[in-house]
């Protein structure tokens, strides 16, 4: 019979910024960079505005072992959220530590109207690029 390797130790989670963190009824949150698909129409897109709940980032799980909505944000997306506003969520498919070095250019910035943190009244992102409320 073969032993199960031991968990993984803890990842702690370091904020960058004060704004990296975020408590929402009872979970805290922390921003990272996800990868994100449509399960209506395929469209797959990156986010450096994804929120994970801190406690799954911390303990090393992967998006399979988030089981319930309190687990991340959602981010809707925005063609099929033009056809069906506010009907589905897109699937988180996996996420890393949003890294300081990293700049994205591409795309049209973060869409409040998508995003999940947002639409609950905390703004992800205070720039003037991309804001569409």
């Amino acid at each position: 019979m073969a032993d199960n390797p031991p968990p993984p130790p803890p990842n702690p989670y370091v904020a960058k910024r004060p704004t990296d963190k975020w408590r929402h009824r009872g979970v805290t949150y922390c921003r990272v960079f996800g990868q994100w698909e449509c399960e209506m129409c395929g469209k797959k897109w990156d986010s450096g505005y994804t929120w994970v709940a801190i406690k799954k980032y911390e303990q090393n799980l992967d998006v399979s072992h988030f089981k319930n909505k309190k687990d991340r944000m959602y981010q809707r997306c925005s063609p099929c959220n033009k056809k069906n506003p506010n009907k589905h969520e897109a699937k988180l498919v996996s996420f890393k530590l949003l890294e300081n070095n990293v700049k994205l250019v591409k795309g049209p910035g973060h869409i409040r109207n998508l995003c999940g943190k947002c639409n609950k009244g905390a703004i992800c992102d205070r720039a003037k690029v991309g804001l569409k409320v």
